[in-house]
């Protein structure tokens, strides 16, 4: 037996809420995440190309002003919002300490559930990273090192990702959720619609990864996260094989 499965539905919902552990309501957080990509947008303007045809498949990629003399890496970022929430556009202020260090950035923009299934989310993700591997060339970033990183929902995705293609070189996972079980019933499932099936199939705790990667899987700094949750990020890191930091 799972262990969340002697949680009720109400506890479910807190314990996998991000609201419920800042107080309730996100805004004044997002609306750093728009003042601070802002002020990214600024120092270093992106350049915003399509990595497939549809209208959200969209990414910025942003270059350093003196690239790195340490080896070419480029960053690919997936933001987070339980898959409904959130974009590029409030995302890039995670850019700067990288672009500052010399490392190119692209962070990527997904189409958001309803509009879009979890399995699509999944499958426009992939393709975005697959195309940054194989555009980092003319990016200045020949031979470069892919490293792909994500937060909450992206962190997810991310997971995903590595379950699908092997062009990945590094990852970091900040704050995701790897079993997707627990939200079937949840409000946060409203949106997403997560079925039992596409649980089953969309969870990185029951996935491989096509090779196994250096992976950084963390918290929030004092974060009430539920020990369980925890307990699911290291479960999760010895299943995919990789070598592992996790970060509380």
């Amino acid at each position: 037996m799972p262990s969340w499965a002697h949680l009720s539905l109400a506890e479910r919902e807190r314990e996998y809420s991000p609201s419920s552990m800042i107080g309730g309501d996100p805004s004044a957080f997002i609306e750093q995440y728009r003042v601070r990509s802002a002020e990214c947008r600024l120092r270093y303007p992106p350049i915003a190309y399509d990595y497939g045809s549809g209208p959200d498949e969209r990414l910025d990629l942003y270059l350093p002003a003196t690239p790195a003399p340490s080896g070419k890496i480029l960053h690919v970022y997936l933001h987070g919002g339980y898959w409904q929430e959130l974009s590029r556009h409030e995302s890039s202020f995670m850019a700067v300490p990288l672009l500052d260090r010399g490392r190119a950035v692209a962070v990527v923009d997904y189409t958001l559930a309803p509009r879009a299934s979890l399995g699509a989310i999944v499958d426009q993700c992939v393709r975005a990273v697959t195309w940054c591997s194989e555009q980092a060339p003319g990016w200045g970033a020949g031979a470069a090192r892919l490293v792909l990183s994500g937060s909450s929902a992206g962190a997810h995705l991310a997971a995903m990702v590595l379950s699908r293609v092997g062009v990945v070189d590094a990852a970091v996972l900040l704050s995701g959720v790897y079993d997707l079980t627990p939200l079937i019933g949840t409000y946060i499932n409203e949106a997403v619609r997560i079925t039992p099936e596409q649980a089953a199939t969309l969870s990185p705790l029951r996935l491989r990864p096509i090779r196994p990667v250096p992976l950084i899987v963390a918290d929030g700094a004092g974060a009430p996260v539920m020990p369980l949750v925890k307990r699911e990020k290291v479960v999760h890191c010895f299943l995919i094989g990789s070598t592992i930091s996790v970060i509380d």
